[in-house]
């Protein structure tokens, strides 16, 4: 396999482990799991690896915006100039 496919199903692995964890972590504590829930996490963890993979390209803006109108919902933002 190589090293880029592993790469991509680590970060898939990642990525679903956090969703799985939240979603038990609701059924158990449904409080918590809201608040939990709530925070950006895949969406911070989607932005840090983008980061990662283009940091050696010059000219790049890598943010958080707002989703339209919904609460909760950041959308990651990549934009070359």
């Amino acid at each position: 396999m190589p090293l880029r496919m592993l790469y991509l199903a680590v970060k898939a692995l990642i990525s679903g482990v956090i969703v799985a964890a939240v979603s038990e972590l609701a059924k158990r504590y449904p409080g918590l799991g809201a608040l939990v829930a709530s925070l950006p996490l895949v969406s911070l963890l989607g932005m840090i690896w983008l980061w990662r993979d283009k940091r050696k390209r010059p000219g790049q803006i890598v943010g958080l915006m707002s989703g339209g109108g919904s609460v909760g919902s950041p959308r990651v933002i990549y934009i070359e100039v």
